[in-house]
């Protein structure tokens, strides 16, 4: 998969472009950057294409500490969601790992084992963003116990 290495001056958007990369396959290659929005020089961001066939393996983001002392959901709802999060990534792993093997010779419209891998991957992937950005959607309006006055 190439890489860049982040220059001075150098944005998402930037990137994207001379790339002609996909910004949710992007943020997907490099689950290790934080925040897009704040690029540092020196960073390495995988730019994942279809053109090197390379299937990226995902890798869990720690649970931000803040999240655990946040008033109005419990420790069993994070615990859950975070459960949840950490199933779909293994699933979205589990997924490409086939997808590095399968035959394609086969391939057609109708049916073939790679067309039901990139259905169950997009299945996968389509679950993972809905359901955190239900969560952080709704993490967002949540006052944390230190904010309370």
């Amino acid at each position: 998969m190439p890489r860049h290495v982040v220059r001075p001056g150098d944005n998402v958007k930037s990137i994207i472009k001379k790339y002609k990369a996909d910004l949710e396959n992007l943020v997907l290659a490099n689950s290790h950057i934080r925040d897009f929005e704040r690029l540092t020089p020196g960073e390495v961001i995988n730019i994942p294409g279809y053109t090197d066939g390379s299937l990226i393996h995902l890798e869990p983001r720690p649970l931000k500490p803040q999240l655990l002392t946040m008033l109005g959901i419990s420790d069993r709802q994070i615990s859950e969601h975070t459960k949840l999060y950490h199933d779909y990534i293994n699933k979205i792993n589990q997924i490409r790992t086939k997808l590095q093997s399968v035959n394609r010779s086969d391939v057609n419209s109708t049916h073939s084992d790679f067309r039901s891998l990139k259905i169950a991957e997009t299945h996968a992937v389509v679950g993972y963003n809905i359901d955190w950005s239900v969560v952080n959607s709704r993490w967002m309006n949540v006052k944390t116990a230190d904010s309370v006055v």
